[in-house]
């Protein structure tokens, strides 16, 4: 009886482990997977929060050189200004020169005929004509050197223009640069992201094959179950039958005993 029993028992365990163990190892192979997809996806994660800052650092210095080029921009403005009005004023001062020049001409014509005049007869004095033209002289000598101080002036502007210029170049050459590397790395975070999409999706199959590897389990372990109570259940027939067969076999022993004795009485 014991034997049997035992034969049973380890039959019932090989049957467990026959049907259990590549579960096992499936669920396990499914479970390290999962654990890989989980420190990936982790990965991804801090690979696009690292983006997001330098995202958010990349957008801070467009905006700073936005504001700087703004600042150009305005200051850019106000030199044009200034040089339309020192253009204006070259202009306005050009015309007052040539006004000047013309009415040095006619000064010195009117001297000349003065002088033509005097040598004839003696009418006017001759300072007190010479006197306003040589006052009218001095006066648009002096509108000329200072013409000739505001076209240095002009000068020195343009020059400060130009510099503007091209520094306001340089700065926007930069803030492509940057806007390039910004469109980059938006790039790489956009790639990262359907990377992480991938990921996702990967995980929510492999938790789904999980779940029902769990439930394959579960039912194989309830029906195992099942089968180690049907084998012990078994085993107490076959030891009850084994009982009566030796009970049986006692009796039959008993009655031939009393058969041979009364044949030799």
């Amino acid at each position: 009886m014991g034997s049997l029993g035992s034969e049973v028992d380890h039959g019932g365990r090989e049957m467990f482990h026959g049907h259990a163990d590549p579960v096992v190892d499936e669920l396990n192979k499914l479970e390290n997977l999962l654990r890989e997809k989980e420190r990936e996806l982790g990965h991804a994660y801090s690979e696009i929060k690292g983006l997001k800052v330098t995202e958010a650092l990349k957008d801070k210095a467009i905006a700073e050189l936005s504001k700087e080029l703004k600042k150009q921009d305005e200051k850019l403005s106000i030199l044009e200004k200034q040089l339309e009005q020192k253009n204006l004023d070259v202009k306005r001062l050009c015309n007052e020169r040539k006004e000047a020049l013309s009415a040095q001409f006619a000064a010195e014509a009117s001297l000349r005929r003065i002088h033509s005049a005097q040598r004839d007869e003696e009418v006017v004095p001759f300072d007190a004509i010479i006197g306003p033209l040589e006052s009218d002289i001095k006066k648009y000598k002096h509108e000329i050197a200072v013409l000739q101080d505001d076209k240095k002036a002009l000068e020195r502007h343009l020059k400060l223009n130009e510099a503007a210029f091209v520094e306001a170049g340089d700065i926007l050459r930069s803030a492509l640069e940057r806007a390039l590397i910004v469109e980059d790395v938006q790039n790489q975070n956009i790639e990262l992201r359907k990377q992480m999409e991938i990921y996702h999706e990967e995980n929510m199959l492999l938790e789904k094959s999980n779940r029902q590897k769990v439930l394959e389990i579960e039912k194989l372990t309830h029906t195992v179950g099942e089968l180690e109570e049907s084998i012990l259940a078994s085993r107490d027939v076959a030891n009850a039958v084994h009982f009566y067969q030796n009970q049986a076999a006692r009796l039959n022993g008993g009655e031939e005993d009393a058969r041979e004795g009364a044949g030799s009485s």
